[in-house]
C-alpha cells in the first residue's frame, strides 16, 4: 500500500538496481520515513520488493545494461513537474548515468544528497574514478557509514568536512521472521560465506584458513552462497588441493530474498574476510539474525563489530589470524551465544532505522553534517 500527500515536502531518491543490498538498505530507510515525506524512489525493473508493503511511490525506471532512455527523460520531466527539494542517490552502480542526472537536476536547482555506499566502486577502471569524484563534488551532502570513509573523501577530493555526514548502516532485520533455526544441534560449525563472490572479498584467505583448522577434530562447515563476479574455477581448484570439498557446500547464484534467512539462520558465524571494503550489508545482515562476525581490520567494519563482544576482528589478508578466531569460536559455545546476543541488541539499538531515517531527512533540509 502506497501513501502520498501533496502538502508534504517532496524527495525523489534514486536507487538503480532495485535488488541486493543497497535495495533493500533503501527500502527500509523510506519505509522509516512514514508519511513526514512524499517520496518517490526510482529504481530498477524488475523491483525486488514489488510486494512489500511500503509508505512511498515506486517507479521502475532502470534496466541492466538496457535502460530505455525515455525512461530516464521521464524521470527528469517528473523532476520538472514536481520541483522535489531533493534528490537522494544511493550510488554504487552506474556512476556514469548518476553523474549524468545530477549534472541535469543541478541546472534546474535541485538539491543533491548522495549516500556513498562505497566511496569508490572496486570495480572502477581509467574515468570511473574521476566519475565519483565528480559526482561527490556536485552533490551538496555526502553520507557515508563510517569515519573511515569520510576520512577517505576527505583524503581523496578534499570536500569540505561540513558536506560530508557519517550516518551509520541499518539493521536488516526485515529479513527474520523469527522462525529460527535449530543452530549446533548437530554439533557442525556451520561458516558463512554470503554475497557476491569478487577477489577484494578476500575468500581464499577464509580457504587458507580453514586449511589449517582441517587438522582439528571439531567438525565444520563452510557455505559459500553468492554470485561470482568473476570465474570461480581458481576457488575451486583451492578447494580440492586443500581437500576441503567434503567440507564446504557451494551456491554460486544470486539469492532470492525469500531464501536468504534459511542460510544465515543455520549458521554459527558469518565470515567477511574482505581484503578492502567500505562497509557491508553482510554484516548488517548478521546481525539481524544474532550471528556473531569475523571480519577484518579494513575501512569502516571496525566501526560496527565490538571485537570480543559482537565477533573478531583480524588483519586482512592473515589466514592464521582469522583460523585462530575461528577456532576460539569453535571451542566456545558461550562466548558464541554471548556474541549472537550482543548483535541483536546492537541491530535493535544503534542500527535501528528510526534515528537513521532522522538523520538522512535533516539533510534534505540542508541539516547540518555529523
Amino acid at each position: 500500500m502506497e501513501t502520498s500527500s501533496s502538502a508534504q515536502p517532496r524527495v525523489f531518491v534514486v536507487e538503480i538496481a532495485g535488488a541486493g543490498g543497497i535495495c533493500h538498505y533503501t527500502y527500509n530507510l523510506l519505509q522509516s520515513f512514514g508519511n513526514s515525506l512524499s517520496v518517490t524512489l526510482y529504481t530498477g525493473c524488475p523491483y525486488e520488493l514489488e510486494h512489500f508493503e511500503r509508505a512511498f511511490a515506486v517507479k521502475c525506471t532502470f534496466r541492466r545494461f538496457k535502460t530505455n532512455p525515455l525512461r530516464v527523460i521521464d524521470l527528469y520531466l517528473d523532476a520538472l513537474r514536481k520541483r522535489p527539494m531533493a534528490v537522494h542517490f544511493q550510488l554504487s552502480q552506474f556512476p556514469s548515468l548518476v553523474l549524468a542526472l545530477i549534472i541535469l537536476f543541478r541546472i534546474i536547482g535541485i538539491r543533491i544528497v548522495t549516500t556513498a555506499h562505497n566511496v569508490i566502486s572496486h570495480e572502477s577502471r581509467g574515468w570511473s574514478a574521476w566519475i565519483f569524484g565528480t559526482i561527490y563534488r556536485l552533490s551538496h551532502r555526502i553520507i557515508v557509514h563510517s569515519q573511515h570513509s569520510k576520512d577517505e573523501l576527505k583524503d581523496m577530493l578534499r570536500l569540505p568536512r561540513q558536506n560530508i555526514a557519517v550516518i551509520d548502516h541499518g539493521n536488516y532485520m526485515f529479513f527474520d521472521d523469527d522462525e529460527g533455526a535449530n543452530v549446533g544441534a548437530d554439533g557442525i560449525f556451520r561458516i558463512l560465506f554470503f554475497g557476491y563472490i569478487r577477489k577484494y572479498k578476500g575468500l581464499s584467505v577464509l580457504l587458507e584458513s580453514l586449511h589449517l583448522l582441517a587438522q582439528d577434530q571439531h567438525q565444520f562447515t563452510l557455505e559459500i552462497v553468492g554470485k561470482p563476479q568473476e570465474p570461480f574455477a581458481p576457488y575451486q581448484q583451492q578447494i580440492e588441493r586443500y581437500g576441503l570439498a567434503a567440507r564446504i557446500e557451494v551456491r554460486l547464484d544470486y539469492i532470492p530474498l525469500a531464501e536468504v534467512k534459511r542460510y544465515f539462520q543455520r549458521a554459527s558465524v558469518v565470515v567477511l574476510p574482505y581484503l578492502n571494503i567500505s562497509q557491508s550489508g553482510v554484516l548488517q545482515l548478521a546481525y539481524a539474525f544474532g550471528k556473531p562476525v569475523v571480519v577484518t581490520r579494513t575501512g569502516g567494519l571496525p566501526e560496527v563489530v565490538e571485537n570480543g563482544r559482537t565477533g573478531f576482528v583480524v588483519p586482512p589478508g592473515d589466514s592464521r589470524a582469522l583460523a585462530l578466531a575461528l577456532r576460539t569460536m569453535m571451542h566456545s559455545p558461550e562466548l558464541l551465544q554471548n556474541m549472537g546476543s550482543r548483535a541483536t541488541e546492537l541491530a535493535e539499538t544503534r542500527f535501528s532505522w528510526g534515528h537513521i531515517a532522522e538523520l538522512n531527512q535533516a539533510h534534505y533540509f540542508g541539516g547540518a553534517a555529523a
